[in-house]
């Protein structure tokens, strides 16, 4: 873990108000899975340091959705897309399943879709109606 060992002289209060791993791409180093990226937010262990759940990279890499609840106090924001990095809604995800295990596990933090749009005008509707159906 000396990657983030930078992280343990920071100030939380002065410097760093907060950082999620974003578990697939994070600009510090690559973690394939969530429970990489919870692992790594444990060594750092600092409150300020919280991991994001991508969707996206979850069903691509095939990570199980039971890490959202097995790792459920480290998580931090949820990433949300669809097949092809499309809008939430579009594609063949298990949203059902994806939806239900976030709320199990107490969630109750932002969710932002992370998607590309070709029509903003029907896709954004489309999408913002999807998400508040499954996750409000």
């Amino acid at each position: 873990m000396y990657t983030f060992g930078w992280c343990s002289g920071i100030q939380e209060a002065e410097r760093l108000k907060q950082l999620g791993f974003d578990y697939i791409e994070c600009a510090l180093v690559t973690l394939n899975l969530e429970d990489e990226a919870d692992f790594a937010a444990k060594q750092v262990n600092l409150p300020s340091i919280r991991v994001l759940a991508d969707f996206y990279h979850m069903d691509e890499e095939q990570d199980p959705i039971s890490t959202l609840i097995e790792n459920k106090d480290w998580l931090r924001h949820i990433h949300l897309a669809d097949t092809g990095r499309l809008s939430p809604g579009s594609g063949h995800y298990p949203y059902v399943q994806f939806a239900a295990t976030l709320k199990a596990s107490g969630y109750a933090g932002m969710i932002s879709a992370e998607c590309t749009v070709h029509d903003p005008e029907k896709e954004f509707a489309a999408s913002l109606a999807f998400m508040r159906e499954k996750f409000m």
